[in-house]
């Protein structure tokens, strides 16, 4: 076998494998619709998780408390420079890249906020920019990680929005890995653990959640405009049982 055959085999084995290797991670990217509705599900969820955080419990634990209060700055009416009630006008303009769902209520875009790569939803009610939520698309080997990573944030966020209304709250499900600092990571990959911080302006509610389930852990941040997130939940409830 000559060399110049051996070459031309090895670069047509080459481009083959660049084929292969883009065609399966094209095959493994997600989709905007499964975007849309990962996104969807999260906001959802968390307005599940502040009314189950919000009942006394003996299996929520003070995870953080701060040194000094920080005082409440004036806030952002909204979130990333798009006020609540804006149209999805104003947000083609504000965030050109964003794209819209299959849902015309929600529109998403890659983003890089706090250093961390994340995909941001926002979703609107009647035409009105009413909740936003940041989910945070770093993945960690280590899953103490996101652990680290959300006491960062919380950090950031109070740094913008003063002290938190619930600073870094730990809601056990069991007590396994509770008196094992070193396996918390594992207690959230199992659905044992969710940590939660929220804070409150005059016009939002924030919540930043560490939760995870069936190993699949996430950190992520929803803002809530208080003026029509109720109406957001209720349309998006709505939606969830259409056809009963």
């Amino acid at each position: 076998m000559s060399r110049k055959f051996v070459v031309a085999l090895s670069f047509v084995a080459g481009i083959a494998s660049t084929q292969a290797h883009a065609q399966s991670k094209k095959v493994s990217s997600p989709t905007c619709s499964e975007q849309e509705e990962k996104i969807a599900a999260l906001i959802a969820e968390n307005a599940e998780l502040r009314a189950k955080i919000g009942e006394p419990s003996d299996n929520l634990q003070p995870a953080h408390v701060p040194d000094e209060p920080v005082p409440m700055p004036t806030g952002e009416d909204g979130f990333g420079g798009l006020k609540w009630g804006a149209s999805t006008k104003d947000l083609r303009k504000k965030v050109p890249k964003a794209k819209q769902g299959s849902n015309e209520s929600m529109w998403m875009v890659e983003q890089r906020l706090t250093g961390r790569d994340a995909m941001v939803g926002y979703a609107f009610v009647d035409d009105m920019f009413a909740v936003a939520l940041v989910f945070f698309t770093v993945e960690y080997v280590n899953n103490n990680k996101y652990l680290d990573d959300h006491d960062e944030v919380r950090d950031l966020l109070t740094a913008k929005y003063g002290t938190p209304t619930l600073s870094s709250r730990d809601y056990w499900s069991d007590d396994l890995y509770r008196d094992d600092p070193d396996n918390w990571g594992m207690a959230v990959a199992t659905g044992r653990l969710t940590r939660i911080s929220t804070w409150e302006t005059p016009t939002t509610e924030i919540e930043l959640v560490t939760k995870g389930e069936n190993f699949k852990l996430s950190n992520r941040i929803r803002y809530g405009s208080k003026k029509l997130e109720k109406r957001f939940d209720e349309q998006a409830q709505k939606r969830k049982t259409d056809g009963l």
